[in-house]
């Protein structure tokens, strides 16, 4: 238990801080869209509830009064997928929001690192949850944010899957579907192809591929006697181990229907990629400062934990 609270206090943390940090320069935006976001789920609520009504009054019909309550069924049906449709449309809101104020806080991440990891840095502003969770050693530090950003990365990219959905429920309310799993299958076979699975995830390849090359260059243009080597050396061996199990991620997802992937798999490359990224921007700053006469660690580093450990 103490574990699970420890983690879910560190996942809070982190997330207030970037998605502050990400407001603050989003600006009246981010209220907006949030204002949004909180409305639709309101009117979700509400309708929910008048569906339940509503088949609480085809129950009584259907025991009491003995009257056809197949018009009633109906009404409670599309109220329910109503439903659905304005509830999914807020988590859309939700994670558009919640992304871009994510993305737009890693900068002041960047700011705040290196002074978390060695102390050197003023930290003023910085709440104290952050000094407790992220303060120590480099490679310790770098490998916990790469996992919680990771975390909120592919919860956030599962937007992609619910537009589809929130789509196909549209056309099932306008009468140009039916309901079923069958059906959505279909539609998003119609809608998302194959091909275009496999070329979306060969371009996620090609982009992987490039973050890790041109990553392992400016990292090694980085080493100097005396300097972070061991810190350099763990930030390349852990880069490779995501990219080779992205790679694995993308050649199995070309084997599975796309209905599959466009829900699993292809959030998760993406989330991988972007990730990989904000790593590396903030592995070159953390070792770019302690390559700095007053950034330089004062103590042996750790290993970085990969996806095998």
């Amino acid at each position: 238990m103490l574990v699970l609270h420890r983690f879910f206090e560190t996942v809070r943390c982190l997330d207030d801080f970037l998605t502050r940090a990400g407001e603050g320069r989003l600006g009246g935006g981010a209220r907006v869209i949030r204002w949004a976001a909180d409305g639709l789920m309101g009117i979700a609520f509400a309708l929910f509830i008048l569906a339940i009504v509503i088949y609480g009054i085809d129950v009584a019909y259907l025991t009491y009064l003995k009257v056809p309550v197949s018009k009633a069924s109906r009404e409670s049906l599309w109220l329910a997928l109503l439903f659905l449709t304005v509830f999914f449309t807020s988590f859309d809101l939700w994670a558009i929001e919640g992304f871009a104020s994510l993305v737009l806080g890693l900068r002041r991440l960047a700011d705040v690192l290196p002074g978390l990891i060695n102390g050197s840095v003023p930290l003023g502003g910085v709440p104290e949850c952050m000094v407790e969770y992220f303060r120590g050693d480099a490679v310790r530090i770098l490998s916990r944010v790469y996992r919680y950003l990771l975390l909120f990365l592919y919860l956030y990219l599962l937007a992609i899957p619910i537009t589809l959905s929130i789509a196909y429920m549209a056309l099932f309310l306008a009468g140009y579907s039916a309901a079923s799993v069958s059906a959505y299958a279909e539609f998003v076979d119609n809608i998302v192809t194959k091909t275009t699975i496999n070329t979306a995830l060969g371009i996620l390849g090609i982009i992987l591929t490039i973050v890790f090359s041109i990553g392992s260059l400016l990292i090694r243009g980085r080493a100097e006697p005396g300097g972070a080597l061991n810190l350099i050396n763990d930030v390349r061996f852990f880069m490779f181990e995501w990219f080779a199990f992205a790679i694995f991620i993308i050649a199995l997802s070309m084997a599975i229907p796309p209905v599959y992937a466009i829900s699993s798999s292809v959030p998760l490359t993406l989330a991988i990629t972007i990730d990989l990224v904000a790593y590396l921007i903030l592995a070159i700053t953390v070792i770019e400062h302690m390559r700095s006469p007053r950034g330089r660690p004062r103590r042996r580093l750790g290993r970085l934990r990969g996806p095998w450990g």
